[in-house]
């Protein structure tokens, strides 16, 4: 499974994705840490989380992966970013069966979107999919150096 395109800059919007590999130069000032997931929008239904929250997204430039926990699996795989664009690749998700997995679902339905881009701003990072939703990541200053 491949999780879509996303645009990232630090203070840039970007439209879409190198189509190929050989398109690809890797710049990826900016992501490195965790991020926590403060809220999302999916089907017109909003929800918030506090800074306590199990949901975070880490980026792993020395090594280019990255990791969404959840408060049931995990996601990881690795990125690589294109014209202020990012592409998950290689994608493993943990497959526990867990009494309510809605937010998992959206997010993956969120970030899985061909469609999708980010906003980054500082110590804020936006995923926005034209036909599903958004969600707002916060920048998590525990883990800086992560």
């Amino acid at each position: 499974m491949s999780l879509a395109a996303i645009a990232l800059g630090a203070c840039t919007t970007a439209n879409k994705s190198a189509d190929t590999a050989e398109n690809t130069v890797l710049d990826t000032t900016g992501v490195q840490g965790v991020w926590h997931l403060d809220s999302y929008r999916v089907d017109s239904v909003s929800t918030n989380f506090d800074a306590g929250s199990k949901y975070k997204l880490s980026f792993n430039e020395q090594d280019n992966i990255f990791s969404l926990s959840t408060d049931c699996n995990i996601i990881n795989g690795g990125f690589v970013i294109a014209n202020d664009t990012i592409r998950f690749e290689n994608m493993l998700v943990t497959e526990k069966a867990c009494d309510n997995m809605v937010v998992e679902h959206d997010m993956l339905r969120l970030l899985n979107d061909s469609t999708a881009y980010a906003i980054g701003h500082g110590d804020t990072l936006t995923f926005i999919s034209p036909y599903i939703g958004s969600a707002m990541f916060i920048k998590d200053n525990e883990h800086i150096g992560n």
